[in-house]
């Protein structure tokens, strides 16, 4: 039995959805540091937050190559049985 496609649109979607609601926080994180100066808002800033940029940057890398690699097999894959049945 074969197995369904997986929806890759899925996965895009998500990796936009996550870009989008970190750049409102991002806007958030702003409007609060303009209210919220000091060196415990500093230090905060540096031990939570400084590494989640970077991070959902890469997310975002490894979500689309994982996607567009899912995309590729099943082309592949799907050419493949395309064939098989023009040989039977």
């Amino acid at each position: 039995m074969p197995l369904e496609p997986l929806n890759v649109a899925v996965l895009r979607d998500a990796q936009q959805r996550l870009a989008r609601e970190f750049q409102d926080f991002a806007r958030q994180w702003q409007g609060t540091k303009q209210h919220w100066q000091d060196d415990r808002s500093r230090q905060f800033e540096t031990a939570h937050l400084s590494g989640v940029a970077p991070s959902l940057s890469r997310l975002a890398a490894n979500l689309n190559h994982f996607a567009t690699e899912i995309a590729k097999a099943q082309r592949e894959l799907s050419d493949e049985e395309t064939s098989r049945r023009q040989i039977f």
